[in-house]
């Protein structure tokens, strides 16, 4: 009997022995890149079949362009890696795999034409742009470098390529100028830099005339309220700016710019990666002299010394875990005012100048790690240091703002689910020289928020995106914000969207209105002020098509609506009284309207037309209703003619219809045209941009500057101040 039992245990155990191997499971690793750039590749399907074409198992590879794929048993297996705009690959493997052959790098060669599709980080997620139920907007690669030769110096110019985008300029003095999304001011805007707010409150004035281009990857925009992702300050929608990131390919690029109103710009750009380190590099610097162009003895461009400088490092631990650390510092002075005063010495006539100081410090903190499964860990953090003068003969300004910005968060990638939820504290802080002014108007902001939000990809064919944050501002208490967006891809042609959300944002002094008179006699905010609230909601639907292997073209048709309520606005007796001081007003604003794009390419011909239809009201105006400066019509057109590495030129027209001012009184209709010729020699380019060729200017109109000389004050503007300007650009890249 024992003989037996122990024969039939060994049978036993050699037959587990024997059949386990049958039974046992293994993974795939591999990492997928760009054949030609190296970059990886997020987003790509890894299917696993066998030699009958049966599905053994799949995945998709993270934003790193790793995937990891269990569950397949021993054998020989047909491997497919796919991805839209890339030629897919497949190769055979065996099961179990030798030692030493863990990992698999899959190099996936382009198409040679195929519609442009875009990774965003700014809905969390990390997906397509064409699978994001929340409508993103990308300037890519090719568009950012364009604008970056036309205008090296700042972001102004770039912005304006989106529809429902506008660059309104503030100051006639200064310069400055804010962006308007969909007809709000440019308060609601909110400006993230690599998702880190840094350009908020009192550093947010100048902003877009101290953000130099050069660095950019691409620019991402959500219009609509965005503040269940990122808290306040994103009512109208958020702007953020994707910086380049270093790879094995040394990238180094300069450009040299001289325009025919006496402005020079320098540019660098360098990036590296060397195992574990990489570094990118980016210096900017922009003089421009004091510029009269109507002959009225005032500067329509200010006097201007500007130079940055921005490095970034990245450490990578591992295959999964990387560091990186950033440093910004910009010092810039502008001079405006009686241009006589400005080159010569001021005498009793010809006194009024205006000097502005100001140095802009910020530094930013990440730490990302992804799992196995897809899943990320990010904690970040930013620093950031703002100082502004503003000096005329008779009034003096200076502050200080000192903010932080802290966040951690997680992304849960499940099958059909990518789940982020996180927390984040804002702190910021506004000091001004008492010894300069009677008014208090120091300020300390603190907002503790939570959030989270689920991507759900409900079918092939559906996808919705729900969100909630709940913000504790220490003044003015707690805000609930839900969002819901949903994605139907009703084929292969169309695509519709639909979403809504809620906003706010806290009563802050530095307005247009403030900026125009250089916070002069601007009151301190009264306690009394509540937040801003909004609600708002989009829709819009997507055709896009391709005409053969080198021609598409896309339309979409979108229409918005947002209202605020409680907005902070002027009080009714500031100018009676000489002051400018805010209240709460009695009603809403309501902002609704439909833009309407057209991108159609054949061949090396590219043709863009975005139209844009905007009803601004300010429902609390019993005298009129009407939003002032807000154009109901904008039209903007592009013909690009790129031959690839050699020549490109561009025919550009923006169209601006009648539009009224602040006393109510409309301003008429204007074009402007400009053409771009760009010509490629192997490493270098040379760009000739002609800006406003038939020298449309508001001076042309009316006067911008109202006596006395001595001590002016300024119309509004409604349309370019300076006319005409050419630019020369050098861009060589190494």
């Amino acid at each position: 009997m024992k003989v037996n039992i122990l024969s039939s245990a060994n049978s036993l155990i050699f037959s587990l022995l024997f059949f386990l191997p049958s039974f046992s499971q293994h993974s795939f690793q591999a990492i997928v890149t760009n054949a030609d750039t190296k970059v990886p590749l997020p987003g790509a399907i890894i299917a696993v079949n066998d030699l009958n074409g049966k599905l053994v198992a799949g995945g998709s590879s993270d934003l790193y362009g790793r995937t990891r794929i269990g569950g397949i048993p021993e054998g020989e297996f047909r491997i497919t890696i796919s991805l839209l705009g890339f030629i897919s690959d497949t190769l055979k493997a065996d099961f179990p795999r030798p030692l030493g052959r863990d990992t698999l790098w899959v190099n996936l060669q382009p198409k040679a034409f195929e519609l442009e599709e875009f990774v965003v980080s700014s809905t969390r997620s990390g997906n397509y742009v064409e699978d994001t139920p929340l409508k993103v907007e990308v300037l890519g690669g090719d568009e950012v470098e364009e604008k970056s030769v036309m205008q090296p110096g700042n972001i102004s110019m770039m912005l304006s390529e989106f529809t429902g985008i506008q660059a309104q300029q503030t100051s006639a003095t200064s310069g400055n100028v804010s962006v308007k999304i969909q007809g709000l001011n440019g308060k609601y805007t909110q400006i993230l830099k690599d998702g880190f707010p840094v350009y908020g409150g009192f550093s947010g004035e100048l902003s877009l005339m101290q953000t130099p281009p050069l660095d950019l990857k691409q620019v991402e925009i959500i219009k609509g309220s965005a503040s269940t992702l990122y808290g306040g300050d994103a009512i109208a929608g958020i702007i953020n700016l994707i910086s380049k990131e270093p790879n094995e390919k040394q990238d180094l690029n300069f450009i040299l710019n001289q325009t025919t109103l006496d402005g020079t710009d320098f540019g660098s750009f360098f990036s590296k990666r060397n195992g574990k380190l990489g570094i990118t590099l980016a210096t900017s610097g922009t003089k421009q002299t004091a510029t009269d162009v109507n002959d009225d003895f005032f500067t329509d461009l200010p006097e201007q010394e500007r130079a940055s400088i921005h490095p970034r490092l990245f450490f990578y631990f591992d295959d999964d875990s990387r560091l990186i650390l950033s440093i910004y510092s910009g010092f810039e002075t502008r001079t405006g005012g009686d241009i006589v005063a400005i080159n010569d010495q001021p005498d009793l006539f010809h006194t009024f100048v205006e000097k502005n100081k100001s140095s802009r410090n910020y530094s930013t903190l990440q730490f990302n790690k992804t799992f196995h499964n897809g899943d990320v860990l990010t904690v970040k953090n930013s620093l950031n240091h703002f100082n502004r003068s503003i000096e005329n003969s008779s009034y003096k300004f200076k502050g200080v703002q000192f903010s932080s910005y802290s966040e951690a968060s997680y992304l849960l990638k499940l099958a059909k689910h990518d789940i982020v939820t996180g927390i984040n504290v804002f702190n910021d802080i506004f000091t001004e020289n008492k010894n300069l002014t009677i008014y208090d108007r120091d300020y300390t902001h603190f907002t503790v928020g939570g959030f989270v939000q689920d991507e759900w990809k409900a079918t092939e064919k559906v996808s919705v995106q729900g969100g909630m944050r709940v913000d504790f501002q220490q003044q003015y208490g707690w805000y609930g914000l839900p969002q819901l967006s949903a994605l139907f891809k009703l084929s292969d042609k169309f695509t519709a969207r639909i979403g809504g959300g809620m906003g706010y944002k806290v009563p802050n002094l530095f307005t247009d209105e403030a900026e125009a008179v250089a916070y002069k006699n601007v009151t301190a905010l009264p306690f009394s002020l509540k937040a801003e609230t909004s609600m708002g909601g989009n829709a819009d639907l997507l055709y896009r098509t391709r005409m053969g292997d080198n021609s598409s073209i896309t339309i979409n048709q979108s229409f918005f609506y947002t209202q605020i309520d409680q907005p902070l606005v002027l009080r009714a007796d500031s100018l009676i009284n000489g002051v400018i001081s805010y209240t709460n007003a009695n009603d809403n604003i309501t902002t609704q309207g439909a833009e309407t794009n057209l991108n159609l390419t054949i061949g090396e011909i590219n043709l863009v037309a975005g139209y844009t239809f905007t009803d601004a009201r300010r429902h609390f105006d019993t005298v009129n209703t009407i939003m002032p400066l807000t154009a109901p019509h904008r039209l903007a057109l592009d013909f690009i003619w790129n031959q690839e590495n050699n020549w490109k030129i561009g025919l550009e027209g923006f169209y601006t219809s009648k539009q009224q001012v602040s006393d109510h009184t409309s301003r008429p209709e204007y074009w402007t045209f400009g053409v771009l010729v760009q010509k490629t020699i192997k490493n270098y380019s040379f760009v000739i941009n002609l800006e406003n060729i038939f020298d449309e200017r508001q001076t042309k109109h009316e006067a911008i500057v109202i006596p006395p000389v001595n001590s002016p004050t300024f119309r509004e503007i409604w349309a370019p101040p300076y006319g005409f300007m050419a630019n020369i650009a050098l861009r060589i890249s190494i």
